[in-house]
């Protein structure tokens, strides 16, 4: 790896230089600013001498003016060649900058050349590769026109399989239909059976339900009866009793007519007898109204509870009816529900062999369509690798014959490289003759304003001047030759 190199012939642009004057060589390299050279000390030191109006100039005697004014004319001198030497210097490196860029150019157009020399190679390898993937596809393309009769073979085999499929689906929806028929026939007499047992159950319930009515009315009117004949044989023996007291008030008081006097206290005591006779009546009667009203309550709690009764009879009669009746519509729609489920997974399973056989078909017929339009996209295929191959062997010698031309053009750029290389050498040289000169001159222009007492402070060593090609460098401890 090439060290970075300096150019110590750069210089900044100073005040009150003009541009024409400026010969700074700033192309190439682009260091740093450096310190001032001595000459540059020197013209700032007179310029600031020259424009300090505050500062009394010195008291000089004849000679060391005449010596300032050689001294000076010598640096005029040394300035003029010094301007001289850059002029020159900047169209060595003209020179040079355009040497450089030619070269650049030839190693580009040479790394172009190479480049496209690197593109045929990898282009005849591509050929290569394709005339083998050509004869690949030939050998694929018999193997698709084999396998294409093996398809048409199979393909004839598949039909015949799927005729007598058809054949078979046929005879299948034949005995479908002949199995709807008898189970049309078996719901139609399930049906009327079912019908049948729920006409039956109908008249059993309402037999059922006449004969409870009937049995409820009987107890009704045998408990009815028997509360009348209870009541009408209290009501006798109450009336009887009646009677009976009546009769004996009466003969009590026909005998009491005839002994009304001797016997007045004993008419008082009869009358107190029939108050109490009265009294006893009425309490019986109310007794006997009493036994009547609860007799009559009891009559109709009886009745209330055979009423009950006979509701609840009716309502586990209408359960026990309605339970059988689902039971038997359970029953009767399982056995539908069964053979409508044996019909369906017939029917299913015939629509399955219909589909599985038409699917068959159909991926036969579309493999088969696949494998020709494979066949016709190998043929176009084969027929336009047949074209790309005629058109890239005529590339390929097209291509040969620039590449001889290419080979003939980088042996000139070679040549011209060498010969480049040399001009550069040589330019490398004087760049650094030229630089020796510049620090010889230096050291002159530092003798004269060490002379003029005007030295500026000490500087560092100047860079090191690399060249293009890195091999000649200049130092600032060289000696002129």
């Amino acid at each position: 790896m090439k060290k970075r190199g300096v150019d110590s012939r750069q210089e900044p642009a100073e005040d009150g230089i003009p541009p024409e004057t400026n010969y700074r060589v700033d192309r190439v390299f682009a260091p740093p600013r450096r310190a001032d050279t001595a000459s540059q000390a020197a013209s700032a030191l007179l310029e600031q001498r020259r424009s300090s109006s505050q500062t009394t100039p010195p008291v000089v005697n004849a000679e060391s003016a005449e010596s300032e004014l050689s001294l000076r004319r010598q640096l005029s001198r040394l300035q003029r060649q010094l301007s001289e030497a850059q002029v020159q210097l900047a169209n060595k490196d003209d020179e040079l900058a355009a040497e450089i860029e030619k070269r650049l150019e030839s190693v580009a157009a040479h790394e172009a050349m190479v480049e496209q020399q690197r593109q045929l190679q990898e282009r005849i390898d591509q050929l290569t590769a394709y005339e083998a993937r050509t004869q690949g596809m030939e050998q694929r393309v018999a193997d698709a026109n084999a396998n294409a009769e093996e398809m048409a073979q199979f393909l004839e085999r598949e039909r015949e399989a799927r005729m007598a499929a058809q054949m078979k689906i046929d005879e299948l929806t034949r005995s479908f239909d002949e199995t709807r028929q008898l189970w049309s026939a078996e719901r139609q007499m399930l049906e009327e059976r079912a019908a049948q047992d729920q006409a039956e159950l109908e008249a059993q319930r309402k037999a059922g339900l006449e004969a409870v009515e009937q049995a409820h009315a009987t107890a009704i009117a045998r408990t009815t009866d028997g509360h009348v004949a209870e009541l009408a044989r209290v009501t006798s023996g109450h009336e009887a009793e009646l009677s009976q007291l009546k009769e004996a008030h009466e003969r009590s008081l026909q005998a009491l007519r005839g002994e009304l006097e001797p016997r007045a206290l004993e008419a008082r005591t009869l009358a107190e007898e029939r108050e109490r006779q009265d009294a006893k009546i009425k309490a019986l009667e109310a007794d006997a109204i009493r036994e009547a009203t609860a007799r009559e309550e009891a009559h109709a709690r009886d009745m209330a509870q055979v009423a009950e009764e006979h509701a609840r009879d009716k309502a586990q009669a209408a359960a026990a009816y309605s339970i059988e009746q689902a039971a038997g519509a359970r029953a009767h729609a399982a056995e539908l529900a069964k053979a409508i489920g044996e019909r369906d997974a017939q029917i299913l399973s015939l629509q399955q062999s219909v589909r599985s056989v038409e699917g068959l078909a159909k991926g036969l017929e579309e493999g088969t369509a696949l494998l020709r339009e494979q066949h016709q996209k190998t043929l176009r295929e084969l027929a336009e690798t047949k074209e790309k191959a005629a058109q890239l062997d005529a590339s390929v010698k097209s291509l040969e014959e620039r590449l001889l031309a290419a080979n003939g053009s980088g042996e000139v750029l070679v040549e011209e490289k060498r010969v480049l290389r040399e001009q550069l050498e040589a330019s490398a040289s004087e760049s650094r003759r030229n630089a020796l000169d510049r620090l010889r001159f230096v050291a002159y222009l530092e003798e004269g304003l060490a002379l003029l007492g005007a030295l500026p402070p000490t500087f560092p060593e100047p860079p090191m001047i690399e060249t293009i090609e890195g091999t000649d460098v200049v130092d600032a401890t060289d000696e002129p030759q």
